[in-house]
């Protein structure tokens, strides 16, 4: 039942993956695994996906890779230059 008061909003606009890299909760030692930009708008797996109404889902598990600064894992949409590289 849709409530009345509250107008329906449609799928979620697609996102520009263009400037963000994927850093997911994996990989080795204190190096997390990351995905290009070219490659987001097709990239899935149990972290990264996308959900049945278009949305992107992210998921950390309890455990995982972190980065040298930090203590918890995370799956995580870093902002990149042109160059593919991290951002400033």
């Amino acid at each position: 039942m849709r409530d009345v008061g509250i107008p329906d909003a449609g799928p979620p606009p697609a996102i520009d993956y263009s400037i963000w890299q994927l850093q997911l909760p994996t990989g080795s030692g204190t190096s997390p695994t990351t995905v290009p930009p070219n490659q987001l708008a097709t990239f899935s797996n149990i972290y990264f996906y996308k959900a049945d109404d278009g949305g992107q889902v992210f998921m950390s598990p309890a455990t995982g890779i972190t980065t040298p600064n930090s203590t918890r894992c995370r799956t995580e949409l870093r902002e990149s230059n042109p160059q593919d590289d991290e951002a400033a």
